[in-house]
């Protein structure tokens, strides 16, 4: 089976998002700290609007695949692993990291199908 294109595109974004967030924490620093300065003339601060993600159900999804599933999905989608250097780090071999992409997404497309009563 080829990866879905829909569950690889998912995963991306949620790999983006387990990396940088959502873009809804606190500042950097503290308006207190000494050397915290103002925003530049003429800038309006704005509250953040990170588009509707579906980042956080795809990270409670993948929470639930196994532990050799979710260090494979890490390496390879996270740390942008080639299959060679995740094989290398997962002690297993690069078609075996290509076999366990494919049965996440497999299932992966299996929870999506059963949380929308898809079928």
């Amino acid at each position: 089976m080829a990866r879905d294109q829909a569950i690889e595109a998912r995963l991306l974004r949620w790999a983006e998002f387990w990396k940088t967030g959502d873009g809804s924490g606190y500042p950097v620093k503290c308006t207190l700290h000494e050397d915290w300065s103002p925003p530049s003339p003429g800038m309006t601060p704005t509250m953040k609007l990170a588009p509707v993600n579906d980042a956080k159900q795809t990270h409670r999804m993948v929470s639930r695949l196994s532990e050799r599933m979710q260090a494979t999905l890490v390496a390879v989608y996270v740390r942008r692993m080639s299959p060679v250097e995740a094989g290398q780090a997962l002690g297993c071999e690069a078609g075996t990291v290509g076999a366990r992409v494919e049965a996440a997404h497999r299932a992966l497309m299996g929870m999506l199908v059963e949380f929308c009563n898809i079928g």
